[in-house]
């Protein structure tokens, strides 16, 4: 299920729209691009993968 899934990506466009367009939850990492670190769609904005686990279990 769609809903039941993450999609983790450094893209607005080519990452977060297209997983918010099927309902998945999505999560901009910004550590090498942070061009989009303000303005986004994404359900979460993360810089580096540290505490990834903690999130993805909060979701």
């Amino acid at each position: 299920e769609t809903e039941e899934a993450v999609h983790i990506g450094d893209s607005e466009y080519s990452d977060i729209v297209g997983a918010k367009q099927i309902n998945m939850q999505a999560i901009l990492f910004t550590g090498v691009n942070d061009k989009y670190k303000d303005n986004n769609s994404a359900d979460i904005t993360i810089s580096t993968y540290d505490n990834l686990v903690e999130i993805l279990e909060k979701m």
